[in-house]
């Protein structure tokens, strides 16, 4: 059962990417937010392919909370990392819907951080 948050996250999430597209040169930092875990992926649309992709899942982030912004940041630095090994520098920032605030906004700093321009 879909509630009402979920529609409206959706509905802006379909908003946003109506004018975000990654490219090859500038693929989309997607990210996605769930209550106790975070994901980022480096997507290009227009092959279909992700590029890199990082998550508090994986055991090497897990060793800390995973629902932080600190967490959040490690994800951010990871794929910020992942991405810079393929050859991407700048990417545009796709915020999945959420507001740009708290964990979401602790991924693009990390990514930042990492080296990748948006």
């Amino acid at each position: 059962m879909t509630t009402s948050r979920q529609l409206g996250r959706e509905r802006r999430h379909r908003r946003v990417r109506k004018k975000v597209r990654g490219t090859p040169e500038r693929p989309r930092l997607s990210v996605f937010r769930s209550n106790k875990h975070i994901y980022a992926q480096v997507v290009d649309d227009v092959n279909g392919r992700t590029v890199a992709a990082a998550s508090t899942v994986e055991a090497d982030v897990r060793t800390s909370p995973t629902g932080t912004v600190d967490a959040a940041k490690a994800v951010g630095k990871l794929v910020g990392e992942r991405a810079r090994a393929q050859g991407v520098a700048t990417v545009v920032f796709d915020r999945g819907g959420f507001r740009y605030h708290g964990r979401v906004a602790g991924v693009a700093d990390g990514a930042r951080e990492a080296g990748l321009e948006f």
